[in-house]
């Protein structure tokens, strides 16, 4: 970023994730203007009227940090997206290059974790937001999406949960995934992540017949 600026770059930067979540001073001091903070679906679009219409000054959108007169500002915390159903399915421009590699398409049907593990930068995400730090897409949405992603050609999905099961779902949560994808009559082989404590037999069954076929395990 330090090169693109001497170098005359001009157009609006904004970084986010986690490690610019984390650490926004670093990134605004090499050169980005804004640094999203958490999640940035909503936020990225209120940037975009900032920046390409002026609607909004940045000091109205909130989850940002910025300079002002040479000074960082943090704004105020947004709400996690409370309905992850709201938020319209990711573009698959580039789902060629995944078929191309045979890699694992991914989909994501929860975001976050009940957990309180001290050591994990998940938690730590998560409490940037005001809201749930676990939160899901009924089933019906999700698979909405894997058998529009179907018809492109994948069959293997890597499910980027970073945990499958927690509260309110359970095997019976497992037995309607199941359900769903078999009545629709996709044939999709699925991995994901699965906390120790949330492991067992009939949800393992259930999960199984929906197409799983690999756990990553936290422990």
């Amino acid at each position: 970023m330090q090169l693109l600026r001497q170098r005359g770059l001009q157009t609006p930067t904004i970084a986010g994730g986690y490690g610019p979540t984390f650490h926004p001073d670093e990134f605004l001091n090499t050169g980005f203007d804004v640094v999203v903070l958490g999640e940035a679906e909503e936020t990225v679009c209120e940037l975009s009227e900032h920046f390409a219409f002026g609607k909004l000054d940045l000091s109205d959108i909130s989850g940002i940090s910025y300079k002002h007169d040479g000074k960082i500002v943090r704004s105020g915390r947004r709400p996690a997206v409370a309905n992850l159903d709201a938020i319209p399915f990711p573009s698959r421009d580039t789902i060629r290059a995944s078929l191309e590699r045979r890699s694992a398409v991914h989909v994501l049907s929860s975001r976050g974790c009940a957990a309180h593990c001290t050591f994990c930068s998940i938690v730590a995400f998560a409490k940037v937001s005001d809201g749930s730090h676990w939160r899901q897409r009924s089933i019906e949405n999700f698979v909405d999406e894997l058998e529009q992603v179907s018809r492109l050609g994948p069959t293997c999905f890597k499910v980027i949960d970073d945990s499958l099961i927690e509260p309110p779902r359970d095997a019976l949560w497992c037995r309607e995934l199941a359900d769903d994808i078999q009545s629709r009559g996709l044939r999709v082989r699925l991995r994901g992540s699965i906390r120790a404590d949330r492991v067992t037999d009939e949800a393992i069954r259930q999960l199984k017949r929906a197409g799983f076929f690999a756990f990553s395990c936290g422990i």
